[in-house]
């Protein structure tokens, strides 16, 4: 068992309603603490239990009038939906939930008439008992010597014997795993287990993880980076400096003044293109919240931002780069940087390529609802003698009809960089599954959404705001299949599964 102890990432305090005052007409008040725990390395789903010993247990002797451990276990997604994925009973006694990978939020509640003593526990910890996903074996000496430097004489360690009534033997236990120290684990954490001996009963043992150690970087061999002038680090360092501040700016005149210098002082700076498309997706997110769309203006701005990004990024090479092995151990210090700067293109691609398809996606639906209402809006009376219209080859038809196709080829293009499987990305798979409906294949669509859909490992490794929208995707795509049962259904369950905020305790 790993045991983690947890600070609160937040607490609030805050009276409780009427049903809740004393005879003597005090109000109580309640503490709700939020912690936050990142599962790994789960496999198909780990116990872990929270515990509270400052509360667990004590029911008449407690100091608080109400005590919950735990409300809700969930992920958190965003400000405006939580993915619950579990609710434990309120009870003084722990309890277990199977979670999978990711990262969770716990919520408790204490309630006392005094918020004195709340304030006081407003910093509480909570312990975190998690079961191992492989067990975790200490090496047994046969020497104390061995066991303080972890040296095995001969290469064995000690060996089982079996005693007689009387009988004594000496051991040592190692500090060191012998498989390794759990991702999870931190230091401070504890490792708890026992020692088995025989028949007789075991022995508990508790282990502490020790600090890391701080290993000496190994003699550079190879090629080493060019020493840069005084005046070049200075420039890149205030370019730098300066390019961070474009998200900190308060004021939004600021930071377009910042952002236009600087798009002219460094045009093909990628760190600064890259900032420019998060600095406007963030935009669209937000509008996406209220809307579930954005504006075909911010759309355009950000396929000219990818589009940007794509212009300075050597596809070609980045695809030879990674299609061969690298030799990074003994290439250097410049095969490192190397490396380091390829991966960083290579995410910067794949960002650009996602947020470009779903504008181009957002401009397809702007235009075909647009040209919709002004048919409808505009239906002149027919008269006989007129001639049929000649087609017509404006530029907004010319871009209705090239808008599809553009979008074909990003989204084709954005696979090539995904993994074997792109339906695995949850950001493509909600694209994809758009195109597929926009195909007439609606139940193409729908496999690959159930696949990732029930995937527990999938979706609490992905945002879960982009799970959310890919069960509303689900549910476009049972409606075009005609469904009208299982789109009610799963509608239903989405008010469960995707709750607006947390339960009441």
């Amino acid at each position: 068992i790993l045991r983690r102890f947890l600070r609160p990432t937040d607490s609030q305090i805050a009276p409780l309603k009427s049903r809740d005052v004393l005879p003597d007409s005090r109000r109580l008040h309640e503490l709700v603490l939020t912690y936050s725990v990142k599962i790994a390395d789960a496999g198909a789903g780990i116990s872990v239990t929270p515990r509270s010993p400052r509360f667990n247990a004590l029911i008449y002797d407690s100091i608080a009038e109400g005590f919950a451990l735990i409300e809700e276990v969930a992920v958190l997604s965003g400000m405006d939906s939580v993915q619950l994925v579990a609710r434990l009973e309120r009870d003084v006694n722990p309890k277990s939930v199977k979670l999978s990978d990711g990262t969770y939020t716990i919520r408790v509640q204490v309630q006392s008439r005094s918020i004195e003593m709340l304030d006081r526990l407003a910093a509480m910890p909570l312990v975190l008992d998690s079961a191992l996903s492989k067990t975790v074996t200490l090496p047994i000496h046969s020497t104390l010597g061995n066991a303080i430097t972890g040296v095995t004489e001969g290469g064995a360690g000690f060996k089982s014997k079996t005693l007689a009534r009387g009988d004594r033997t000496r051991f040592w236990i190692g500090g060191e795993p012998a498989n390794g120290i759990p991702k999870d684990a931190k230091p401070g954490d504890l490792l708890l287990g026992k020692l088995e001996l025989g028949a007789a009963p075991a022995v508990p043992v508790a282990w502490l993880v020790p600090p890391e150690v701080k290993t000496k970087e190994a003699e550079v061999i190879g090629e080493k980076e060019p020493v840069k002038d005084d005046s070049v680090l200075i420039k890149e360092a205030i370019r730098d400096l300066e390019i961070s501040w474009l998200k900190k700016c308060k004021s939004v005149e600021h930071r377009a003044t910042l952002l236009a210098r600087l798009m002219i002082e460094h045009p093909g700076h990628l760190p600064l293109l890259k900032e420019r498309l998060e600095l406007l997706t963030e935009k669209a997110e937000k509008a996406t919240k209220s809307t579930k769309s954005f504006e075909a203006s911010l759309a355009r701005e950000i396929v000219e931002a990818a589009d940007a990004i794509l212009a300075v990024i050597d596809e070609r090479e980045l695809a030879i780069y990674f299609g061969t092995r690298q030799d990074v151990a003994n290439g250097g210090e410049k095969a490192k940087n190397k490396k380091k700067e390829m991966e960083k293109r290579k995410e910067a691609l794949v960002a650009a390529y996602g947020w470009k398809g779903r504008a181009i996606k957002e401009l397809i639906v702007a235009e075909e609802t647009s040209s919709a209402s002004a048919s409808a809006d505009a239906a002149p009376e027919e008269k006989p003698s007129d001639p049929p219209a000649a087609p017509t080859t404006s530029s907004s038809a010319a871009s209705t009809s090239t808008l599809p196709a553009l979008f074909d080829a990003t989204l084709s293009t954005h696979a090539q960089w995904l993994s074997a499987d792109p339906t695995s990305d949850p950001a493509y798979l909600l694209l994809w599954s758009w195109q597929q409906r926009r195909r007439t294949l609606p139940g193409t669509a729908l496999k690959s959404l159930n696949k990732f859909l029930a995937d527990p490992k999938a979706t609490a490794a992905a945002d879960p705001e982009v799970v959310k929208r890919l069960a509303d995707e689900k549910n476009a795509v049972l409606d075009q299949l005609g469904w009208e049962l299982w789109k009610k259904y799963d509608e239903r369950w989405s008010d469960v599964r995707y709750p607006k905020e947390f339960a009441l305790f």
